[in-house]
């Protein structure tokens, strides 16, 4: 039977890979975010689309521009989504598999039934007063659009956590959003979860791996 450390070797150069282009992008959103307004990168909703407007307004004259912008934006910002979701996927199948943590901190189980927490993910540092390993269970969660109502309820309890205490725009979002949430740009929290993490490089992974499984 494979072991932790044995998954953990057999899918290096895969996380690597993934890793590594998730920064090449990351970087290009990056530029793109410096040359123009984008309300999904502030802290402040009205702040931000008073800030689009005007950059709007300048350009007017000059449609092109703000098409172009929209569209580079878009595309660099989902591929670097998908490979955030990526990663987090990789992440949580090795937590899945091979977490042998059975414990629940009370706080979590006061506020939901215990059979819905997932117990082998309350592993790891704590960022934000969340575990990562839940973090990563709810950030791949989100991704791939669960309809389970209870996972849900506790994406957004993550994610409110995660907003009130970062004041991440996009966390935000999530969780104003109530019963629609799913309209949402799951491939950006993904990224946004990647961040938060601190997931740079493989090194910064492979600790926060070896940490919750060896």
């Amino acid at each position: 039977m494979e072991s932790a450390i044995s998954f953990l070797t057999r899918s290096e150069n895969a996380v690597r890979a993934l890793l590594h282009q998730n920064a090449i992008y990351a970087d290009k959103v990056k530029n793109i975010q410096k040359s123009i307004p984008l309300a999904s990168i502030a802290l402040n909703e009205t702040t931000s689309q008073l800030s689009f407007d005007d950059w709007r307004i300048k350009n007017k004259d000059e449609k092109h521009i703000i098409i172009d912008a929209h569209q580079k934006y878009s595309t660099e910002a989902f591929t670097c989504g998908l490979l955030a979701g990526s990663i987090l996927r990789m992440a949580n199948r090795a937590i899945g598999l091979y977490s042998e943590n059975t414990h629940i901190p009370d706080e979590w189980n006061r506020i939901f039934n215990k059979r819905i927490l997932p117990a082998r993910f309350f592993v790891g540092r704590i960022v934000h007063t969340i575990p990562i390993g839940l973090l990563i269970f709810c950030g791949l969660n989100q991704f791939i659009n669960t309809t389970n109502r209870e996972i849900e309820a506790l994406n957004r309890e993550v994610f409110r956590r995660l907003a009130t205490y970062g004041e991440q725009f996009e966390f935000r979002a999530f969780v104003e959003q109530e019963t629609t949430y799913r309209k949402l740009h799951s491939e950006y929290l993904a990224t946004n979860v990647i961040d938060i993490l601190g997931w740079n490089d493989y090194d910064c992974y492979f600790e926060d791996m070896r940490r919750m499984l060896l």
